[in-house]
């Protein structure tokens, strides 16, 4: 009768656990893992200053110098992570939450001038960000100083909203007007033409 071969199974054994150490020998192993010296460690524990090579090579101690590091490594890691994650933040208000609130606080009642000009200067750095302010028609054009109801219409409908139609409007007019006389004068003043008839020899 053949037997059959038993494959070797690769057991992956736990990880070793440090045995509890005595109270002066954790006291120590806490001191030197944050960066105490072995002696300055062994008096903090209670022990002579001379007796901390005695202390380091107890067993356990080392292994538990290194475990306390690893631990403070990985806890030092998870905050930076953490910080790092509250500091992206998601931004949860948009240009009508800027109107608005530069609304309110122009009708809230009584505000100490300090206070009231340093909210204004605070909306108005928002108001720059979120291009709330047009300066020019180009800049209306480019979708400047319109509220956030006013994008989203636009963006479904191609709709112009109702206040910026009949300034778009005119200046589209005065545009096509100024390239039909730029167009005018290029016909009259043009290289060798002395009019509308064209250039030559009299």
């Amino acid at each position: 009768m053949e037997h059959k071969k038993k494959r070797a199974v690769n057991v992956q054994e736990p990880p070793a656990t440090v045995p509890a150490l005595a109270a002066h020998l954790e006291t120590f192993a806490k001191a030197v893992a944050e960066g105490t010296s072995h002696i300055k460690a062994a008096v903090t524990c209670g022990r002579r200053p001379g007796s901390a090579s005695f202390l380091y090579a107890q067993p356990g101690v080392k292994e538990r110098i290194a475990e306390l590091r690893t631990l403070a490594k990985n806890a030092t890691e998870k905050a930076v992570t953490e910080n790092a994650i509250r500091v992206i933040r998601k931004i949860t208000f948009d240009r009508n939450d800027i109107i608005m609130g530069i609304h309110d606080d122009m009708h809230n009642g009584f505000m100490p001038v300090n206070r009231m000009m340093a909210k204004l200067k605070g909306w108005s750095l928002l108001a720059d960000i979120f291009l709330l302010r047009a300066k020019t028609l180009q800049d209306l054009a480019n979708l400047h100083g319109w509220t956030t109801h006013e994008l989203d219409a636009f963006i479904e409908t191609r709709t112009i909203p109702e206040r910026f139609r009949s300034i778009l409007i005119v200046a589209q007019i005065e545009n096509t007007i100024g390239q039909e006389s730029l167009r005018t004068e290029k016909l009259a003043g043009g290289p060798g033409g002395a009019g509308l008839g064209g250039g030559g020899n009299p």
